[in-house]
């Protein structure tokens, strides 16, 4: 790697790339901020959308990424294993992304997703249908009756539950992830729910309780008010303490559906 004072070529050993990237050594002498001669690559991110405003960082200067040709977006980098971070505004279309990447000595091509939120109905089963597969399903632990009888969009069906100790998990999947705004629990009798919980998870097993301990009502509904700011989720799990009875006519849920672009 070369070294200029203005235009003049110096010779010295460059120490540490990294650590001293901008400034000359000669020795361990630290002489002055000087250009380093390194080589130039390409980092082009890669989109199936046109028009994206997209900045990056790298050799401790932000710049705006070209558009080269559609939907290819190239950043510019001096040398290797330099950290580039870049930023996609989405613009209130897709969601922001924040992006790191070490640059090598080639050129680099990285694919990315853009994620958009679309509307999504919950669909009426006549069986509970298989978790995990390609299709909206539901199941439960206890089942006195079907799962899907509280999604059937039936007004005498229900998924019922009979008093008594312990608990009953009813879970609800979606092959793309659903981020609730709503969830409302329509019953039959006018007996009230026991308290019960809400968590979501992406792989039915690890799951995070963002709603907890609520206490339905002796209305004929007990409706749940979701944050704007709640994570996404595949699966979706009600966790029901049955010290009485569970007995839901209808789950009605209201949700965006992710969209990868």
């Amino acid at each position: 790697m070369a070294f200029y004072i203005g235009s003049t070529k110096v010779g010295a050993r460059f120490i540490d790339a990294k650590r001293y990237k901008s400034t000359l050594y000669i020795g361990t002498t630290k002489i002055c901020p000087v250009l380093i001669d390194g080589e130039k690559h390409k980092i082009t991110l890669v989109s199936s959308v046109s028009g994206l405003e997209i900045t990056y960082t790298a050799n401790e200067k932000t710049s705006t990424a070209l558009e080269e040709t559609s939907g290819h977006y190239v950043m510019y980098v001096y040398g290797e294993d330099e950290i580039v971070n870049y930023f996609v505004n989405g613009n209130g279309t897709y969601d922001d992304i924040n992006g790191t990447v070490i640059s090598t000595n080639e050129d680099m091509t990285i694919p990315i997703k853009l994620i958009s939120w679309g509307s999504w109905s919950r669909p009426n089963l006549t069986a509970n249908g298989i978790i995990g597969s390609s299709d909206f399903a539901v199941t439960a632990s206890v089942n006195d009756t079907d799962a899907y009888k509280a999604v059937d969009d039936s007004n005498t069906t229900t998924w019922y539950v009979a008093k008594s100790s312990g608990m009953a998990s009813y879970i609800f999947y979606n092959p793309s992830e659903l981020k609730l705004s709503r969830l409302t629990l329509r019953k039959r009798t006018m007996y009230a729910y026991p308290t019960f919980s809400l968590y979501g998870s992406n792989d039915n097993i690890n799951w995070t309780q963002f709603v907890g301990l609520i206490k339905s009502t002796y209305n004929d509904a007990t409706t749940v008010n979701l944050s704007s700011n709640l994570l996404s989720y595949k699966y979706h799990k009600l966790d029901f303490n049955i010290s009485n009875a569970v007995d839901v006519l209808n789950l009605d849920i209201t949700a965006k559906q992710k969209i990868e672009t």
